[in-house]
């Protein structure tokens, strides 16, 4: 099914610049990457067309407007691609170049007679039909077209054709007939509720320009699998230079490194459906390299953030433009205060000191950090090992009678003004749920009305609130204020839990929206029953019951609903989940955290103390014991010569490494034993 809200925020009014305000009145939708689509006679009714061509477009649904220049085109197939000087933050509509006949189509434009635009639909005639001799087209059933007289579809030239939630072309003519009308006049009407389109194949096969190409990586078909993404931010749009052409960079300095080109994935435009946003955290969980533009920490971009923090034990990078350089004073949201950060300034650019170049930064930050990725103990977000190595005796769900977990601001004016009365609504909501539902079992330590700073763990803090996270079912979570904390720790907890979340916001902070991505996340996560009156009494506002408590409505799919975690679950990269880590590898990375290390003929000692002769010994037998653990499960669980290439390399190292750092322990082992190490180092390097 077609989201007809992405849709229309999606399409736009076309007119051309300097002429009469109805002029070259068609349709154009966003395809991403700052690239629009229409058909050419809407922009160029009459030959020749000029290179410079600029028009002007509308996006009325996103409240966005900009000019644009043509790119491409094609007079045969009637297809024109644009640039947008300033592009919408909505999210792209995708193509995919196959439709089969008799599928049910939608599309939405501006017809000359509904200015505020129309959504049409029929079904697909012939999904290989020809227009003329020389122009494939589809050739659509209009159900619009064929009400009444045939009523004319000026304007709607250039809208997309939406086949469930894909474009597969965009709307061109309709074959036309005149009729006389009550005063003998001619009035044009459309024959037999045909529409003709141009399919997206035809763009497909189009050779483009230099400017104009790549066309944005998954316009056709799915998206696009890409194992580098650049997360950008909208303080990125008018930044120079801009996070995306620092990593392009970078990647050309790695010309033997197995990373693909970066990705670039806006974050204000993933939040702009539901849709887009299951497609974002689908890239988050496949990407190996992220980096994210976090100047300003804009709620899109904490909200992505927190969702990646969980997903992927991959390379996670954070990157400020701006003004930002290393060094400057810098306000952190709590959750990143151990992150290590980057700079993409200009003013970072321009340092002396080449090693702290935006471009060499960032390239030494991905080259370690992979390095480091063989090592299960490289973490450079806060989330994903809290959220996954719970004892078993931890990982239970603290079901409502035992309390809500509260993600919202700890800001002063926050405290001062909401806190009290959603405390109070809160414990009241839970007062009665006990009474009601007294809790069945053993007692448990209550979690009761709890935010992060107040969980009686004895954890650290961090640790305590996202393992709540995952175990709490009643989440509510406050927005007002858009504390960038808070839109990360949504993040986290969409995807950590399958329970719906509470997602609130006071009343008037809603009503007085009007940053778009904001606007985008309240349409998505607070339906209008969670948005609160502080003026109400608490017992008389509704909100706080529909949120938690003995009657909580809370919908049941959706992104608030668990759609994300169940989208995650089927995403994810199995292969870098701690259970896919053979044992012999936890094994060898814990010996190592042992090892002395020999270099320039001198061995560094492991132990903080190394004037403590017991200790020493003790770390010295810590790694025998370990590398002989290892050895031994290779050898029993892979044979002595594992088909394995990594395990046999394993298995040959592991053996070099007991006899050459514990000749005196090995020695002392059983003569079975004894043979099998002899055995490994007898066998050729590289045998099978």
């Amino acid at each position: 099914m077609t989201d007809l809200p992405a849709l229309k925020r999606a399409v736009a009014r076309v007119r051309a610049l300097g002429g009469a305000a109805d002029a070259w009145l068609g349709t154009a939708f966003y395809i991403g990457e700052g690239l629009v689509l229409t058909a050419l006679h809407v922009v160029v009714p009459r030959p020749p067309v000029a290179p410079a061509l600029r028009v002007k477009l509308e996006f009325l649904a996103a409240a966005h407007e900009t000019e644009a220049t043509l790119l491409a085109h094609d007079a045969v197939a009637d297809w024109a691609l644009l640039r947008c000087d300033r592009p919408p933050m909505v999210a792209p509509l995708l193509a995919a170049d196959a439709v089969a006949d008799g599928e049910a189509w939608t599309a939405y434009g501006f017809p000359g007679l509904v200015e505020q635009g129309l959504v049409v639909g029929g079904q697909v005639r012939d999904a290989r039909a020809s227009e003329s001799a020389a122009m494939p087209a589809l050739q659509l059933f209009c159900d619009e077209a064929a009400a009444g007289q045939g009523a004319p579809l000026h304007g709607l030239s250039g809208s997309p054709c939406m086949v469930d939630d894909r474009v597969v072309g965009l709307l061109r003519s309709t074959p036309q007939d005149s009729v006389l009308d009550g005063q003998g006049r001619g009035r044009p009407v459309t024959v037999a509720g045909t529409v003709w389109a141009c399919p997206v194949a035809a763009l497909a096969r189009a050779a483009l320009p230099p400017e104009a190409a790549p066309l944005p990586p998954g316009w056709f078909g799915p998206p696009a699998r890409s194992d580098f993404v650049v997360v950008r931010s909208r303080a990125d749009e008018q930044a120079k230079p801009r996070l995306l052409s620092v990593a392009r960079a970078v990647r050309e300095k790695l010309p033997g490194l197995p990373l693909g080109e970066p990705q670039p994935l806006d974050a204000d435009a993933a939040v702009d459906s539901e849709a887009a946003l299951l497609d974002a955290a689908r890239w988050l969980c496949q990407a190996q390299v992220a980096v994210f533009d976090v100047t300003g920490f804009e709620p899109a971009v904490m909200l992505l953030l927190g969702i990646r923090s969980v997903v992927r034990r991959g390379v996670t990078i954070l990157s400020i433009g701006g003004t930002y350089a290393l060094g400057d004073p810098l306000r952190m949201p709590f959750n990143l205060m151990d992150a290590n950060i980057v700079s993409h300034s200009a003013r970072q650019s321009r340092l002396a000191d080449e090693r702290l170049h935006p471009v060499t930064m960032l390239l030494t930050r991905i080259v370690r950090a992979l390095e480091a990725l063989e090592s299960p103990h490289h973490f450079d977000l806060p989330v994903y090992e809290a959220v996954r190595r719970l004892p078993v005796t931890r990982r239970g769900v603290r079901p409502p009678e035992d309390g809500v977990l509260v993600l919202c601001s700890f800001e002063p004016d926050y405290q001062a003004r909401h806190w009290q009365a959603l405390n109070n609504a809160l414990k009241d909501q839970w007062d009665t749920l006990k009474r009601r539902a007294p809790h069945a079992g053993p007692p448990t330590a209550h979690l009761g009305v709890a935010r992060s700073f107040e969980l009686n763990s004895p954890q650290l803090v961090s640790r305590a609130i996202y393992e709540e996270m995952r175990r709490a079912q009643s989440c509510v979570v406050d927005l007002t204020g858009w504390a960038d904390a808070v839109l990360f720790e949504l993040g986290v907890r969409l995807v950590v839990s399958p329970h719906p979340t509470a997602c609130m916001i006071e009343r008037q902070a809603a009503a007085a929206e009007t940053d778009p991505a904001r606007l985008a996340l309240l349409r998505l996560l607070v339906p209008e029953g969670l948005r609160y009156d502080l003026d109400l009494d608490v017992l008389d506002e509704r909100a706080w019951g529909r949120a938690y408590g003995p009657h909580a409505e809370l919908a049941r799919d959706g992104v608030a609903g668990g759609a994300l975690y169940h989208l995650v679950a089927q995403a994810l990269e199995v292969d870098t989940e701690p259970a896919a880590q053979p044992v012999y590898r936890e094994l060898l990375d814990s010996a190592q955290l042992y090892a002395r290390e020999t270099r320039g003929g001198r061995t560094k000692p492991v132990g903080l103390y190394p004037g403590n002769a017991r200790l020493t010994a003790l770390e010295e037998q810590a790694e025998f014991d370990r590398l002989l653990a290892a050895f031994l499960f290779i050898r029993h669980r892979h044979g002595r010569e594992p088909a394995d290439a990594e395990a046999r390399q394993a298995l040959r190292r592991t053996a070099q490494q007991l006899f050459e750092r514990h000749q005196p322990r090995t020695q002392a082992l059983a003569p079975e034993l004894q043979q099998d190490l002899e055995a490994v180092l007898d066998q050729p390097e590289g045998a099978p």
